[in-house]
């Protein structure tokens, strides 16, 4: 399912005109700015009953806009407000993931996404950072999973 899900999450932020480019690896070189990555970051599970189970799987996306250098830090940091926004309305549009595939046993319930942090981070430039997690929740027929 983790592989379903990253493709399935990638492709809604690839959507987005203002983002560069999206790695669902922490990529050391990249070749558009801004740009994301999207990276698992845990997984919960519930008993729910002898047969069901509650499962929450959790990505890291990470949003790194340039600032400094050609782009004033100014514009950078609104820059990022609306880049952050813009990706939070496209994950809140698409809670239910509809299209996702889901193997047998599988049902998806909902996702959740909610900014958890921003900072700044050196890298060949300087980036302005906003991390989102996302949480996508599943009940698990234990019956007919494989």
């Amino acid at each position: 399912m983790w592989e379903e899900l990253a493709k399935f999450l990638r492709d809604i932020i690839k959507a987005n005109d203002n983002i560069e480019d999206v790695y669902l690896v922490e990529t050391e070189k990249f070749t558009g700015d801004p740009f994301v990555t999207l990276t698992p970051s845990g997984n919960e599970s519930d008993f729910d009953t002898t047969t069901e189970n509650g499962r929450a799987y959790g990505f890291m996306l990470r949003i790194f806009n340039e600032r400094g250098g050609e782009v004033s830090i100014e514009n950078a940091e609104e820059a990022m407000r609306i880049l952050v926004d813009s990706v939070l309305d496209d994950l809140d549009k698409n809670w239910d993931l509809s299209g996702l595939a889901t193997p047998a046993g599988y049902s998806f319930l909902y996702m959740e996404a909610a900014p958890s942090a921003w900072g700044y981070i050196d890298r060949e430039v300087s980036h302005r950072v906003a991390e989102i997690n996302i949480r996508c929740h599943f009940e698990i027929d234990t019956e007919l999973i494989t």
